[in-house]
């Protein structure tokens, strides 16, 4: 039986064997790929209390229905889940937990986000954090890399005109919680960032913004610009700021995994030990599905290394390997002989 450590190396092996699939299929622009993503962007809950402006999830519904596809709304089960991390979680390198929705509004977000942390997965976060109340100790004992927090003001009529719905203080109050729980667990991660985007009604408070960031213990404040919202509020106007836009507030770490890997032992093994040839042709009929490239063309890297999910498993990518709306690259190239 391997060691933790033997174990260790053995999950980076299956991880740079389909790295190296990957850039393989990219290369020959592949079209019955069959790497697994190296990265994800996952919404682990359709939908989000908020409203603000120009979002799928505005509360301006006119807006909503002329702008976007009808988001089916709902939150992704330990299932569903299960599946999404054998398939794809046990090959990333990264992983994104959210994308146009809040995910703390599932409860098994912490859970989903320590099992993808075991598999040496790095993980990151945007929350508004805008809960009367979370388990701060939850969310930071699950391993999470990088939580983003999403705040544009600190006074409630400034950061409501944007963040419909929401409330400040219980931003902060939660914000406070996090980082005292990671000094109570003195634990480094996740590492904390605020995110404030910048329109002519709140450009007054980023100073005092910037402040309560250092006080509470964020180790980054970054100014955004955000995209044009006046189709849905002619009221608000974006402003991008001309002055500093991202502070360093306290010094980056190396970051090691020191998570248990037994409990996926036998997830790891058989995906180390799986003959790539026979994976192949089972799933793909051993078609090499090689397009011709352009003379100069640059193909769109997105596909091939990174896939957006949604919360009922639907993968925002096209692949050639469909099972409802379940969709994802397979697994293995054979390796050239």
């Amino acid at each position: 039986m391997r060691s933790q450590a033997a174990l260790a190396h053995a999950l980076i092996g299956v991880k740079v064997i389909n790295l190296l699939i990957a850039k393989h299929e990219y290369l020959r622009s592949s079209v019955a790929t069959c790497a697994r993503p190296i990265g994800f962007m996952l919404d682990p809950a359709n939908q989000c209390h908020l409203g603000c402006p120009s979002c799928v999830n505005s509360y301006n519904t006119k807006v909503v229905e002329s702008n976007y596809n009808k988001w089916p709304r709902g939150l992704m089960s330990r299932e569903t889940f299960g599946t999404f991390l054998r398939e794809v979680g046990l090959y990333a390198f990264s992983g994104a937990f959210y994308n146009n929705h809040e995910p703390l509004l599932n409860r098994h977000t912490p859970e989903f986000l320590g099992l993808t942390s075991d598999l040496h997965v790095r993980t990151f976060i945007s929350s508004n954090l805008s809960f009367r109340r979370i388990d701060a100790e939850e969310i930071v004992a699950s391993g999470l890399t990088e939580l983003m927090v999403a705040a544009d003001g600190v006074s409630q009529d400034v950061y409501e005109r944007y963040r419909r719905g929401g409330k400040i203080e219980w931003v902060l109050e939660n914000a406070r919680a996090i980082a005292e729980a990671k000094r109570r667990l003195k634990s480094r991660t996740p590492i904390m960032r605020w995110q404030y985007l910048t329109f002519e009604h709140n450009v007054h408070e980023i100073e005092r913004a910037l402040q309560l960031a250092r006080e509470i213990g964020f180790d980054s404040f970054n100014l955004a610009t955000p995209n044009e919202v006046s189709f849905d509020d002619p009221s608000i106007e974006c402003v991008n700021y001309s002055g500093q836009k991202s502070f360093e507030l306290r010094p980056r770490e190396f970051l090691a995994f020191s998570r248990d890997l037994e409990p996926h032992r036998a997830m790891i093994e058989k995906a180390l030990e799986e003959s790539a040839a026979d994976r192949r042709l089972r799933e793909t009929g051993g078609h090499d599905g090689v397009t011709r490239r352009v003379s100069g063309a640059i193909g769109c890297i997105w596909p091939s290394f990174r896939m957006p999910w949604g919360a009922l498993c639907r993968a925002a990518t096209r692949t050639t390997k469909t099972t409802g709306d379940l969709c994802w690259p397979i697994s293995r190239l054979p390796m050239a002989t």
